[in-house]
């Protein structure tokens, strides 16, 4: 069914309404291309990649700043998880531009969508029952990229055009600090402040041509630049309780994460011109800068509950989340609440050996994909994990003798997910004839395959 957007223009020598309606169309693109993505994308963290993202009652090491703080009280010493990097490959589910015209020659420039997130790095250490950690985490990091020409020979004669260059990068960084204390022999208490740096750019160009029958071209072309950096915090709160033998319960709440900082830049250039006797040309451009301090909610609460039990040397976790809803319009924020669900387990080895994995829903949380660049895509994926280790007996530190049985744990773990997203995505579809020209936005059902490879190392001492 159409979306609200739509672009049509009957008169090319109303200039003033041309350059409101297609500018107002390539600053929509540069602002879309610059948001993506769910907000569960990357694991950030190992042991999350081994268990399939089951984890919020077994995390420890520098995830559980992340995950659930109260992981951090049962940390062994000191440990340096060196890199969680993702490596993530999507096919399908992109924004295009199709023609309605079956004679339309459309050309559209592809490249892999082919993603490098450098997920985490972590510092954590024990003193007694407190456990403490430094972190920088990479929650969401996504680039779009649209290259669509359309040309429709038949429409007033010949030679009507359309074309598309647009391009969007979206990546958060969360810096922060943590800790995990041991209240009891069976409860953990955590919380971390994470303050977070967010960067979007979207650029876009969007052109149109006609050729009309007595001979007059007319052209138009409008190019947008979107460049805004923010900066936030975030607290989270978490417990981890032991009821029983080989049990664990992990609780886990992230507060609304808050805006309190933002510096935009937004650059918008048209030209209109057309040829013959009655030609003529108007150009018009805005660059603006804007900084703002206030305190802006630009993420939700969520909460997050896991169990999990032991059989042996295996571990079989469940894992639930509620995020709630959250409207903000000068954000662009419009999300609908949302329940999230997986199971994941490992099984050891050996001590220097483990594999595992898991299942579990990453669902949108856009109450519908409106305009064009909007995506409401719900994902399922399965994991599948290994872990492996190699220990180096310390024998001193220094001059300081070590007590019998210290060593260095040198850590890999390796993980391969598979998504498969399925919903809707907003498409524009260009439509050319005698009355005029038109460019209206249409949702499409799509399905979307999604491959992420994970690879994390650790030093634990």
């Amino acid at each position: 069914m159409p979306a609200p957007l739509s672009v049509r223009v009957r008169d090319w020598r109303t200039g003033p309404r041309l350059v409101a309606l297609v500018g107002t169309l390539a600053a929509l693109l540069a602002t879309r291309v610059a948001f993506a993505g769910n907000v569960d994308s990357f694991y950030l963290s190992g042991d999350a990649a081994l268990q399939g993202g089951a984890i919020s009652a077994d995390v420890e090491g520098g995830g559980a700043a992340w995950y659930n703080p109260a992981g951090l009280a049962k940390l062994p010493r000191l440990r340096f998880d060196v890199s969680v990097n993702a490596f993530a490959l999507r096919l399908g589910g992109h924004s295009t531009v199709g023609a309605a015209a079956p004679d339309a020659q459309v050309t559209t420039l592809t490249t892999p969508d082919l993603t490098l997130v450098p997920a985490a790095l972590t510092l954590t250490q024990r003193f007694g029952k407190l456990g403490l950690a430094l972190g920088m985490f990479v929650p969401v990091q996504s680039w779009t990229y649209l290259r669509t020409q359309v040309k429709d020979g038949a429409a007033q004669g010949a030679n009507t055009g359309f074309g598309i260059d647009a391009y969007g990068h979206d990546q958060s960084y969360a810096v922060g600090a943590a800790f995990g204390l041991r209240l009891t022999p069976n409860l953990d208490f955590g919380a971390s402040l994470f303050f977070n740096y967010r960067a979007q750019v979207g650029i876009s160009a969007v052109g149109l041509s006609s050729l009309d029958s007595d001979g007059t071209r007319r052209s138009f072309l409008s190019h947008s630049t979107l460049d805004a950096q923010q900066l936030g915090v975030q607290p989270v709160v978490g417990a981890q309780f032991r009821p029983a033998a080989g049990y664990r319960v992990g609780l886990a709440l992230r507060f609304p994460s808050v805006q309190l900082w933002q510096h935009a830049q937004r650059v918008d250039i048209t030209s209109l011109g057309s040829t013959g006797p009655q030609g003529d040309i108007a150009q018009d451009s805005s660059f603006n800068d804007s900084t703002a301090v206030s305190a802006t909610l630009v993420a939700p609460m969520r909460l997050h509950l896991g169990v999990s039990r032991s059989f042996g040397p295996t571990r079989i976790a469940l894992e639930a989340s509620y995020q709630t809803p959250i409207y903000v319009a000068q954000a662009q924020i419009d999300w609908k609440p949302v329940f999230n669900a997986g199971i994941g387990g490992k099984h050891r080895l050996s001590e220097a050996l483990a594999v595992g994995g898991g299942i579990h829903t990453d669902l949108s949380p856009a109450r519908r994909a409106r305009d064009f660049g909007d995506a409401k895509l719900d994902f399922y994926a399965v994991t599948a994990a290994i872990d492996w280790g190699t220990r180096y007996a310390l024998l001193a530190r220094g001059s300081e003798a070590l007590p019998s049985g210290s060593a260095l744990r040198f850590g890999s773990t390796i993980a391969l997910t598979y998504a498969l997203g399925i919903g809707d995505v907003t498409q524009a579809q260009f439509r050319s004839g005698p009355s005029g020209v038109d460019l209206s936005s249409v949702q499409q059902h799509v399905l979307v395959h999604e491959f992420v490879l994970y690879i994390a190392s650790s030093l634990t001492e």
